[in-house]
C-alpha cells in the first residue's frame, strides 16, 4: 500500500498517483477502454487546457525567478562529492539498442 505524507492533503491528486499505480494492466487508469482519455478527463487535471499545452500557449503555474542558465537556487541544495560511477557494459542487446532514436 501506498502511504503518502500526512502533510499532502490533495484528494484528487492522491487519487491520480494511486490509480495511475495500479498493478494490473486491467485496472490502471490510462490502460482502460477510455485510454490517455481517462487520465486527461480525471478531477486533478479540470482546469487543464490541453491545447494550449500543445500550442505551448500555456501559461505555467510557477515561473522560477533564475539569474542565467546555470542558476540551480531554486532546488533543495544536497551533499555530493562529484564522483561519476564509472559506465561497464554487460554486452546485453539493449544496450545496443537504447539510442537507436537519437
Amino acid at each position: 500500500m501506498l502511504n503518502f505524507p500526512l502533510w499532502l492533503n490533495d484528494n484528487a491528486g492522491i487519487d491520480l498517483i494511486r490509480r495511475l499505480l495500479v498493478k494490473s494492466q486491467t485496472k490502471r487508469l490510462g490502460c482502460l477502454k477510455s485510454g490517455a482519455a481517462g487520465v486527461k478527463n480525471h478531477e486533478w487535471f479540470a482546469k487543464i487546457n490541453f491545447q494550449s499545452l500543445l500550442d505551448g500557449t500555456a501559461t505555467p503555474p510557477i515561473v522560477p525567478r533564475m539569474k542565467d542558465d546555470l542558476d540551480t537556487s531554486n532546488f533543495y541544495p544536497i551533499e555530493t562529492d562529484h564522483h561519476i560511477v564509472k559506465y561497464h557494459p554487460t554486452g546485453k542487446s539493449f544496450e545496443r539498442e537504447w539510442d537507436r532514436e537519437f
